[in-house]
This record gives C-alpha cells, structure tokens and sequence, in this order.
C-alpha cells in the first residue's frame, strides 16, 4: 500500500473573516487583535479548500493540548495565541488543502471532503 494524498494545512479567508471579528468583539483577551487576517497565517483562497473536519466533541481536548505547551501557545477563553501573540479563535472544525491525490469519501453539501482519511490508500500496481 501506498499512500495516495498529501494536504496543507489552510484555514479558508471567509472563514478567518468571521474568526477575526470574533476575536474583536471578545473583551478582556490578553491578546492582541490583528487589525486585517492577513496577519494570520495559513489564510487560504476558500476555493482551495478541499477537506473539512467537524470535530466538535474534540474542542475541549484540542483547548487542553494547546494549553499542554505553555510556552509556545496561550490559551484564554475560547481564544488562543502563538508566540506573535496574535488572537485566533479556538474552534472545532479544521481545514485542508489537497495538494496531491484524488478526494475521497464523505463529502459536505459544498463537495468538500469530510474525512482525510477517505481513499488515503491505495493498492500498489502488481
């Protein structure tokens, strides 16, 4: 077997819009609010974005292993910082891009995959 996708990580422009006013309108954040998302990193075009993973019964343990690296990230209300020490709001759902393979699996209602691993293998031409 061997596998047949590689992704990047990105996190879609309208969707970082959204996060960023988020982070605005949160008061009392120890962190500074950038003032565009293009101060953000892994800000992608939306229409690159080929995976979507829901995982909101996994928001609470992916808040606790943030926070596990204290010295690298910070963690306050629902937010969290790297050490730019830049607001980004913590949420449930990551995105991906498909930089090599073909989709596979479930699919949402905008035809982007839901699982990465749907289709990751494939078996080795004999």
């Amino acid at each position: 077997w061997t596998v047949s996708k590689f992704y990047w990580t990105g996190i879609p422009r309208s969707v970082q819009h959204r996060r960023l006013a988020a982070a605005g309108g949160a008061a009392g954040l120890p962190f500074r609010v950038p003032s565009s998302v293009d101060e953000l990193g892994f800000v992608t075009a939306d229409e690159l974005i080929s995976t979507v993973v829901h995982a909101p019964g996994q928001q609470a343990a992916k808040a606790r292993a943030l926070a596990a690296h204290a010295t690298q990230v910070t963690v306050c209300d629902g937010f969290f910082a790297l050490s730019n020490n830049l607001a980004q709001q913590l949420t449930a759902t990551e995105y991906f891009r498909l930089v090599r393979g073909r989709p596979g699996g479930a699919r949402d209602a905008d035809g982007r995959e839901t699982d990465l691993f749907g289709g990751l293998f494939e078996a080795d031409p004999a």
